[in-house]
């Protein structure tokens, strides 16, 4: 999933096997940038091995993308991990899906009710948190919620 302060701008799902690489990564990256009308953007990358094989930041680098650094060790930094995933995770908490066509309709109803102000307040929670890190010089910021 990527996301500005607007909204989504691809939502994807694995297929079942299908493994996070570099090629998948680039395909991603590629979907993002048509919905974006192929301007420039500023992405931030978790520490993934994926995102930073040698074919993936080529595409970005050609492709005139700012890759927005992550310290090592500081999982709290994602948008999707100290917000996304976990509110994900309790609106399915306890619901059963007898396929995974119905598990990933169940996500998108959940995800498509977000509006921008919603975007806005998590990229602000998102600064804040850059700015600790930059407060700590890139020591691990642990933020209770």
């Amino acid at each position: 999933m990527f996301f500005s302060t607007s909204g989504f701008h691809s939502i994807h799902f694995l297929e079942s096997e299908q493994t996070v690489n570099a090629e998948y990564c680039v395909s991603q990256y590629v979907d993002i940038s048509r919905s974006l009308g192929g301007q420039p953007f500023f992405i931030h990358l978790d520490n993934a091995r994926a995102h930073y094989a040698k074919s993936a930041k080529l595409w970005l680098q050609d492709h005139n993308i700012t890759i927005l650094q992550h310290p090592p060790y500081s999982p709290d930094l994602a948008p999707c991990d100290f917000w996304l995933f976990g509110f994900l995770k309790g609106q399915l908490q306890g619901r059963c899906f007898g396929t995974q066509e119905s598990l990933q309709e169940a996500i998108l109803s959940i995800l498509h009710v977000f509006g921008a102000p919603k975007f806005r307040e998590v990229f602000n929670e998102w600064i804040r948190r850059l700015e600790l890190c930059i407060e700590r010089n890139g020591d691990y910021v642990h933020i209770d919620q």
